[in-house]
């Protein structure tokens, strides 16, 4: 390895990643420099400094193959895994063996490799303790990674030496150096008191510094707990800017949530085109709940050239998934005929299942059906139910309940109170209840 080669390298473990990534994209315009090509690649696959591009990686470990670059064969034993299983565990052994010297000489990115080999199985049966080693290894030589991995798996409960506080302190060191992954995970750590005591202003601060160094992820976090008000001052416009920034950076959460931005008007103004057209990318991308939102859109007439048929096909494509909510909503289609037939006990088949799992949009409609079929009690229950979840449509449904007697004893200051904790959520009906029924 040439000098300026292990220049590059020592900036990335220190990690002064945007000096090593300007010195190793001159080095590797050589493709005779093959661990350039290399430690190139990983600033793509790894998306430190540069947003995620798997075909510039593996154009570039493509180049370091060829090149004789034993790390960059990992990848491409990887790529073409798809071979007969005798013959690459072979080529997975045979790899092993190459790296197995290089390791033992001090190089950290072996190390990572040889890690890998034992998480995945490749070559050898799983193996988490060896993974977890040689990841200790790799970041014990300051790769930031590494850092990240060995972490991940300390945080794990099912691993044999689960030790939170162990997976707090490698998430400290790698964000120390400024590695997003680290970072978001440190996050997790504050926010969910893992290895550390809760303090959901600092997950905030590591979720932010994360999203500045490009994590999705930690957009989608930080602008949930804007939305929210999760430890946070509730900020629909930072919300937006976040969701914004993570679906830039290719999150099919952020899009999701920010089509939802655009379709409540939450930092943004209201633009229901925008909203299809986010959801309509996140669910390209992977993300289930925003075929729901596009079946809803249709349904409620707010996608161009609504079709209510279309909606309907939209939410069975989603429940399809085993979307919880998706489930819910298409047994409301059948239970009130939305893009369908009427079919209700089908559509009661759904919400019940839908209800089993604790979504409250269904607990709350099976209360609406128990109203209609005046079983008093068996609504209550329901709206109970839904209530204790922070639902604001059952909350009214409840104080109607107790306004009115309902499945018991009359009750005005019960009453009050539910109409009061759905007006503290939004919920426009809430105050139309209260001087209805209340006449407060």
């Amino acid at each position: 390895m040439d000098n300026e080669t292990k220049r590059a390298e020592s900036l990335f473990l220190a990690g002064e990643f945007a000096e090593s990534l300007s010195l190793l994209k001159e080095l590797a315009k050589d493709p005779a420099n093959g661990r350039d090509q290399y430690l190139l690649g990983l600033f793509y696959f790894y998306a430190v400094e540069v947003r995620w591009n798997g075909d510039r990686f593996l154009e570039l470990v493509d180049s370091g193959w060829r090149a004789g670059d034993v790390l960059s064969g990992f990848f491409i034993l990887y790529r073409d895994g798809e071979g007969n299983k005798k013959e690459m565990t072979e080529k997975y052994v045979e790899h092993m063996k190459k790296l197995l010297p290089m390791a033992k000489a001090g190089d950290p990115f072996a190390m990572r490799q040889i890690a890998i080999l034992y998480e995945r199985g490749l070559g050898r049966k799983i193996n988490m303790d060896q993974a977890y080693d040689w990841y200790v290894r790799s970041a014990e030589k300051g790769l930031c990674l590494s850092m990240a991995d060995a972490g991940r798996i300390a945080m794990d409960e099912s691993f044999s030496r689960y030790d939170p506080k162990l997976a707090f302190t490698w998430f400290l060191k790698g964000a120390a150096l400024g590695y997003h992954e680290a970072e978001l995970r440190l996050g997790d750590c504050f926010y969910g008191a893992i290895g550390v005591e809760e303090d959901k202003e600092k997950a905030a601060t590591c979720f932010e510094r994360a999203s500045n160094h490009g994590n999705g992820e930690a957009s989608d976090a930080l602008g949930t707990m804007y939305v929210l008000g999760d430890g946070i001052s509730q900020d629909m416009d930072k919300a937006y800017e976040f969701f914004t920034k993570g679906a830039e950076q290719g999150s099919p959460s952020c899009m999701y949530k920010l089509g939802d931005c655009y379709l409540y008007g939450r930092g943004t103004e209201i633009n229901y085109e925008k909203a299809m057209d986010l959801y309509l990318a996140a669910w390209d991308k992977g993300n289930v709940p925003a075929g729901r939102s596009i079946g809803r859109m249709h349904l409620l007439g707010l996608a161009k050239n609504s079709d209510a048929s279309e909606g309907f096909r939209w939410i069975e494509k989603a429940a399809d998934t085993g979307d919880i909510d998706a489930i819910a909503s298409l047994g409301d289609c059948y239970v009130n005929g939305a893009g369908t037939e009427v079919d209700e006990e089908k559509g009661r088949t759904l919400l019940e299942e839908a209800a089993e799992q604790g979504q409250a949009e269904a607990i709350c409609e099976l209360g609406e059906l128990a109203l209609r079929d005046q079983d008093g009690d068996g609504a209550v229950r329901r709206f109970k139910e839904a209530a204790a979840q922070g639902y604001p449509r059952a909350e009214n449904f409840l104080g109607l309940c107790y306004a009115t007697g309902i499945g018991g004893t009359r009750n005005l200051r019960a009453a009050e109170e539910c109409f009061r904790r759905s007006d503290a959520q939004g919920d426009p009906d809430a105050k139309l209840l209260m001087q209805q029924y209340l006449n407060a």
